[in-house]
């Protein structure tokens, strides 16, 4: 193997990466890695020589160390040369630059906040959910979430006809936002509702889904 990915479960973030190393044939010559956070480990100064943010995950390719899923999709699939999956005309690469900026500005805040209020404080015993944060983050999905479904009422995957680096980006939360106990309010997008069951369903996608799902 010369591949290692540092990853945590349950984390949108490490999710992509994992299912882009699937989808892209890697998994064969891939060590995962799972980083403990309950010990510290991920404060050690090891790991920080690693990845100074301190964050997961991180893909280490023979000398090279690179941090950030985005970067890490882009790398794997550049390594791999799948143009469906990552299109090199520019107006595709434009667009996935697009809607990458897009999730990590906007719809991955107001997911990330709902489900850290509804099901990681509960699951980590951090007590009540901040209800005035769920209710100001659902104002801000709703928000963003008819962007992307008027998009996907005309579209199958985020580029068309075909499953790319975007769809993986923008659907990180699928198993947390499809979570009954999430309060994610996507029974309201049909289109977006229909599309994160549908990558669900993808081999790469199903191979990553956190054990409580």
């Amino acid at each position: 193997m010369d591949m290692k990915l540092y990853t945590a479960a349950v984390s949108p973030n490490c999710r992509r990466a994992e299912a882009a190393i699937h989808h892209l044939g890697f998994a064969d010559r891939t060590e995962f890695k799972r980083v403990d956070f309950s010990s510290g480990e991920i404060q050690s100064d090891a790991y920080l020589e690693i990845n100074p943010n301190g964050k997961v995950p991180v893909l280490a390719h023979g000398d090279y160390v690179l941090w950030e899923s985005h970067a890490i999709m882009h790398y794997l699939a550049g390594l791999a040369g799948d143009d469906k999956f990552m299109p090199t005309d520019n107006r595709s690469q434009a667009e996935i630059i697009r809607w990458q900026f897009w999730e990590t500005c906007h719809f991955n805040r107001a997911i990330g906040s709902i489900c850290w209020e509804t099901l990681v404080k509960p699951m980590m015993g951090l007590g009540e959910p901040d209800e005035e944060l769920i209710a100001k983050s659902e104002t801000e999905f709703h928000r963003f979430a008819k962007v992307l479904e008027g998009h996907l009422k005309d579209h199958k995957f985020l580029l068309g006809d075909n499953i790319s680096i975007a769809d993986f980006s923008v659907a990180s939360h699928s198993a947390l936002i499809l979570n009954p106990n999430s309060r994610v309010p996507v029974g309201a997008y049909p289109a977006i509702e229909a599309w994160l069951i549908g990558m669900e369903a993808h081999p790469a996608w199903a191979k990553t889904a956190p054990d409580w799902h």
